[in-house]
């Protein structure tokens, strides 16, 4: 029998796929500004999701694994 997802069904505490260009900055150690610079040039791999770009954990694992992309 299925059931519809309850609040106890979900992961508590969950971090995001996706991370907001503040979060990611944050980790990266750098400013906000030189993110969306990088997402823009093709650095940093980025989604736009309306107005705001958004960054996936895969991603940011593979910029502080290996870098921003060149």
């Amino acid at each position: 029998m299925t059931h519809a997802p309850t609040a106890t069904d979900l992961r508590p505490f969950a971090p995001p796929d996706l991370l907001t260009v503040p979060e990611v900055a944050r980790v990266m150690r750098v400013d906000p500004v030189t993110l969306r610079r990088w997402i823009k040039t093709g650095g940093v791999r980025g989604t736009k999701l309306g107005r705001t770009w958004r960054i996936s954990r895969a991603e940011l694992d593979h910029v502080l694994a290996h870098g921003v992309r060149k």
